[in-house]
């Protein structure tokens, strides 16, 4: 790997997290709409998973 290199992939390393950072910070603020809708989205699966009958997840005999 020659000098350049080293300095390129440190480069790509810094925009990889940059950019993670930047989502994390956007699904994390409160205010987001983002955060809004992936909370609907976790209760609405949560309501649907808690709604199906104990027989229909554990048929008998396996």
């Amino acid at each position: 790997m020659n000098r350049v290199e080293r300095g390129q992939a440190t480069a790509e390393y810094a925009v990889g997290v940059l950019g993670a950072v930047t989502i994390a910070t956007v699904l994390i603020h409160p205010d987001s709409p983002v955060v809004e809708a992936l909370h609907a989205w976790i209760e609405d699966y949560v309501r649907r998973v808690l709604t199906i009958p104990l027989p229909d997840l554990f048929r008998w005999p396996w």
